[in-house]
C-alpha cells in the first residue's frame, strides 16, 4: 500500500534528477521498465525514506508506505517501530554501493570524486559524508 507525501516542515527531501542514473544504488530488478524508479528521497526523523513520482498526482511522491518512528545517531537508536532506514545506515549503505560500482569503472579510487565519477560518496579520501545534504550536494540532487 502505497502513501502520498505530506511535507512536514521538518522534511528534509531531494528529487533525483535521472533516476535511471542510480541502478548501482536501488535495484531496477524490481521495476525492468523503469516505470516507477525511485525518484526522490526523504529524510524525516532521523530516517530515510525512497519515493517514486506518483502515478495519479503530477508533481508528487509517493512511498511504499506511511512513514513512523524516529531514530537518532547510529542505527541503534530507532524508536517506535520505524519504518525508514537510519539516516547513518543509508549513508553507509549508498558508500558500500557506490563504491562497489565505481570499482569496476575507475582504476584508482583513493581520491575519486565528482560529476566525472558519477558523484562521490566522501568528502575526501577516507571520510564518509555525514549528512543527507552533502550526499545530495555530491550526486546533484534537487531540493523538494
Amino acid at each position: 500500500m502505497t502513501a502520498l507525501w505530506q511535507r512536514r516542515d521538518t522534511d528534509v527531501a531531494y528529487r533525483l534528477p535521472v533516476p535511471a542514473d542510480y541502478g548501482w544504488a536501488f535495484a531496477r530488478a524490481v521495476d525492468p521498465g523503469a516505470a516507477s524508479l525511485i525518484s526522490a528521497v526523504l529524510l524525516r526523523d532521523g530516517l530515510v525514506y525512497l519515493m517514486r513520482s506518483s502515478t495519479v498526482y503530477a508533481g508528487r511522491y509517493e512511498l511504499d508506505g506511511a512513514t513512523q518512528g524516529s531514530a537518532t545517531g547510529a542505527a541503534s537508536t530507532v524508536a517506535n517501530r520505524a519504518a525508514g532506514v537510519p539516516l547513518a545506515v543509508f549513508l553507509s549503505e549508498m558508500n558500500y554501493r557506490w563504491r562497489a560500482w565505481a570499482s569496476t569503472r575507475i582504476a584508482d579510487l583513493t581520491n575519486a570524486g565528482g560529476a566525472a565519477y558519477g558523484g562521490p560518496v566522501w568528502e575526501a579520501a577516507n571520510s564518509a559524508l555525514a549528512s543527507l545534504e552533502a550526499a545530495a550536494i555530491a550526486w546533484a540532487w534537487e531540493a523538494i
